[in-house]
């Protein structure tokens, strides 16, 4: 969206809707530390769960920003576009 909407070239679109998510995240994060768990009494949010996706979301950060700046503009624009396209028919398959 905002390489059509607004303008951006490819890399910097990627880069700045990654910090898009990263506030939409931290907010996230604040409003759910104050929720209670529906049924026990513990917290909403499940830390171990969180501390075993952390390692390979270090890798796949580490391998993207890494792969951004090899691969050319249009490579990449083709790789997000495969991309969107198996991730939604993989969610009306399943």
């Amino acid at each position: 969206m905002l390489t059509l909407v607004v303008g951006f070239d490819t890399k910097s679109a990627a880069a700045l809707s990654k910090c898009m998510i990263m506030g939409a995240s931290a907010s996230s994060f604040w409003y759910n530390l104050r929720v209670p768990h529906p049924c026990r009494e513990v917290p909403i949010l499940d830390y171990d769960l969180a501390l075993l996706f952390q390692p390979m979301l270090m890798l796949g950060i580490t391998l993207g920003v890494a792969l951004s700046v090899v691969f050319p503009y249009w490579l990449i624009t083709v790789l997000i576009i495969i991309n969107s396209l198996l991730r939604n028919i993989l969610e009306v398959i399943l």
